[in-house]
């Protein structure tokens, strides 16, 4: 993903498909870094070059999805958001779900306020 930023600065996400950790472990920071970061980089774009003079920031993240089994309890205690789901940081989607998640729950809860649902629809 390349995101054009102030200043003419550009962000780039690349994803290190290559580095695998085994299953259950957690990537080893300490084994990525900026050289191998923009290798992968240059492999992605060819047959296009890239090349920087400076690099302002740079990190290794690790995705790390998850989803929960229950979004509430007894129909009085909700989970939304990140609270119950993560997501990758690309495209906002932690946000915007989470900001979803509020407004689903909010018109149901409205609505067994209002006597317009049954309180059965907290569960959905």
């Amino acid at each position: 993903m390349v995101i054009p930023r102030e200043r003419g600065l550009v962000r780039l996400y690349i994803q290190l498909a290559s580095i695998r950790p085994e299953k259950g472990e957690r990537f080893d920071r300490r084994k990525g870094g900026q050289a191998m970061i923009f290798e992968a980089a240059q492999n992605i774009l060819k047959p296009y070059e890239i090349s920087y003079e400076y690099c302002e920031w740079w990190t290794v993240y690790q995705i790390g999805q998850k989803l929960g089994n229950r979004y509430g309890m007894h129909g009085r205690v909700f989970l939304a958001g990140d609270a119950v789901h993560t997501h990758s940081p690309k495209a906002g989607q932690g946000m915007n779900v989470s900001m979803q998640d509020a407004y689903n729950l909010g018109w149901k809860i409205e609505s067994v306020i209002n006597g317009t649902a049954e309180r059965s629809i907290l569960s959905t």
